[in-house]
Protein backbone atom coordinates (compact mmCIF):
# COMPACT_ATOMS: atom_id res chain seq x y z
CA UNK A 1 0.00 0.00 0.00
CA UNK A 2 2.62 2.69 0.83
CA UNK A 3 4.35 1.83 -1.72
CA UNK A 4 1.72 2.24 -4.07
CA UNK A 5 1.21 5.64 -2.36
CA UNK A 6 4.91 6.58 -2.55
CA UNK A 7 4.78 5.79 -6.54
CA UNK A 8 1.39 7.67 -7.20
CA UNK A 9 2.80 11.11 -5.45
CA UNK A 10 6.09 10.50 -7.37
CA UNK A 11 4.38 10.19 -10.69
CA UNK A 12 2.01 13.25 -9.78
CA UNK A 13 4.63 15.57 -8.86
CA UNK A 14 7.39 14.82 -11.35
CA UNK A 15 7.85 17.52 -13.66
CA UNK A 16 6.43 17.17 -17.38
CA UNK A 17 8.45 18.74 -20.26
CA UNK A 18 5.19 17.71 -22.31
CA UNK A 19 3.80 21.21 -23.98
CA UNK A 20 0.67 21.80 -25.92
CA UNK A 21 -0.07 23.52 -29.28
CA UNK A 22 0.39 27.40 -28.79
CA UNK A 23 -3.28 27.83 -29.55
CA UNK A 24 -2.65 28.33 -33.52
CA UNK A 25 -1.46 26.75 -36.66
CA UNK A 26 -2.41 23.12 -37.80
CA UNK A 27 -1.00 21.47 -34.34
CA UNK A 28 -3.09 23.55 -31.86
CA UNK A 29 -3.92 22.32 -29.21
CA UNK A 30 -2.42 18.73 -30.05
CA UNK A 31 0.54 17.29 -27.28
CA UNK A 32 4.07 18.36 -28.68
CA UNK A 33 6.27 15.69 -26.75
CA UNK A 34 9.22 16.88 -27.76
CA UNK A 35 9.30 20.36 -26.09
CA UNK A 36 12.25 20.06 -24.08
CA UNK A 37 13.17 23.95 -21.74
CA UNK A 38 16.19 22.36 -20.83
CA UNK A 39 17.82 21.63 -24.48
CA UNK A 40 15.47 24.01 -26.41
CA UNK A 41 14.09 21.44 -28.57
CA UNK A 42 10.53 21.19 -29.90
CA UNK A 43 8.76 18.50 -32.35
CA UNK A 44 8.18 19.89 -35.82
CA UNK A 45 4.21 20.02 -36.80
CA UNK A 46 4.58 18.62 -40.16
CA UNK A 47 2.21 17.18 -42.64
CA UNK A 48 3.17 13.90 -44.66
CA UNK A 49 0.16 13.67 -47.04
CA UNK A 50 -0.92 17.31 -47.33
CA UNK A 51 -3.73 17.51 -45.13
CA UNK A 52 -2.80 15.52 -41.54
CA UNK A 53 -0.38 17.49 -39.57
CA UNK A 54 1.30 16.34 -36.37
CA UNK A 55 3.76 16.78 -33.72
CA UNK A 56 6.92 14.76 -34.98
CA UNK A 57 10.63 14.56 -33.27
CA UNK A 58 12.79 17.16 -34.45
CA UNK A 59 15.33 14.40 -36.40
CA UNK A 60 12.55 12.19 -37.37
CA UNK A 61 11.44 15.68 -38.77
CA UNK A 62 14.66 16.21 -40.57
CA UNK A 63 15.61 12.57 -41.81
CA UNK A 64 11.93 13.10 -43.58
CA UNK A 65 12.77 15.96 -45.09
CA UNK A 66 16.41 14.68 -46.25
CA UNK A 67 14.45 11.82 -47.77
CA UNK A 68 12.04 13.58 -50.04
CA UNK A 69 13.92 16.97 -50.36
CA UNK A 70 12.07 19.27 -49.52
CA UNK A 71 9.22 17.95 -51.84
CA UNK A 72 5.66 19.65 -49.88
CA UNK A 73 4.09 16.53 -51.41
CA UNK A 74 5.54 14.26 -49.22
CA UNK A 75 6.77 16.66 -46.23
CA UNK A 76 5.21 20.14 -45.57
CA UNK A 77 6.01 22.30 -42.40
CA UNK A 78 3.25 24.38 -40.66
CA UNK A 79 4.00 27.71 -41.38
CA UNK A 80 1.26 29.33 -39.17
CA UNK A 81 3.24 28.85 -36.07
CA UNK A 82 6.02 30.93 -36.42
CA UNK A 83 6.95 30.81 -32.88
CA UNK A 84 7.85 27.20 -32.76
CA UNK A 85 9.12 26.93 -36.08
CA UNK A 86 11.87 29.61 -34.85
CA UNK A 87 12.46 27.63 -31.71
CA UNK A 88 13.13 24.69 -33.87
CA UNK A 89 15.44 26.34 -36.44
CA UNK A 90 17.13 27.89 -33.33
CA UNK A 91 17.18 24.26 -32.08
CA UNK A 92 18.83 22.46 -34.88
CA UNK A 93 21.38 25.79 -34.85
CA UNK A 94 22.37 25.16 -31.90
CA UNK A 95 23.11 21.30 -32.32
CA UNK A 96 24.88 22.23 -35.39
CA UNK A 97 27.41 24.75 -33.41
CA UNK A 98 27.35 21.50 -30.95
CA UNK A 99 28.54 19.00 -33.95
CA UNK A 100 25.50 16.97 -32.30
CA UNK A 101 23.09 16.27 -35.48
CA UNK A 102 21.35 12.87 -35.60
CA UNK A 103 19.08 11.22 -37.99
CA UNK A 104 22.02 12.94 -40.72
CA UNK A 105 24.79 15.03 -41.23
CA UNK A 106 25.36 18.58 -40.36
CA UNK A 107 24.91 19.07 -44.12
CA UNK A 108 21.09 17.06 -44.42
CA UNK A 109 20.74 19.23 -40.66
CA UNK A 110 21.38 22.37 -42.23
CA UNK A 111 19.45 21.44 -45.51
CA UNK A 112 16.30 20.96 -43.03
CA UNK A 113 16.54 24.73 -42.21
CA UNK A 114 16.70 25.74 -45.31
CA UNK A 115 13.73 23.97 -46.21
CA UNK A 116 11.84 25.38 -43.35
CA UNK A 117 12.66 28.74 -44.84
CA UNK A 118 11.74 27.86 -48.23
CA UNK A 119 8.31 26.58 -47.03
CA UNK A 120 8.04 28.98 -44.65
CA UNK A 121 9.41 32.62 -45.98
CA UNK A 122 7.93 34.34 -42.87
CA UNK A 123 11.19 32.35 -40.48
CA UNK A 124 13.73 33.75 -42.82
CA UNK A 125 15.41 33.06 -45.96
CA UNK A 126 17.04 29.88 -47.24
CA UNK A 127 20.85 30.29 -47.03
CA UNK A 128 22.96 28.26 -49.84
CA UNK A 129 25.80 27.23 -47.45
CA UNK A 130 26.42 26.16 -43.89
CA UNK A 131 29.82 28.30 -42.76
CA UNK A 132 31.47 26.72 -39.85
CA UNK A 133 34.36 28.50 -37.95
CA UNK A 134 37.41 26.45 -37.57
CA UNK A 135 40.74 26.64 -36.03
CA UNK A 136 43.55 25.86 -37.64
Amino acid sequence: MFRSVFVAIAIACAPTELAWGLGVGKCANQQNSWWNNDNGSTGACISTDGSTYAYHCPWQSSWLQNQNHCDESKIKYDCEDTTNLNRLIVFYQRQMGKQQTYDGTMKDTEATVNCIRKQCPANGPAVSTLRRLEIV
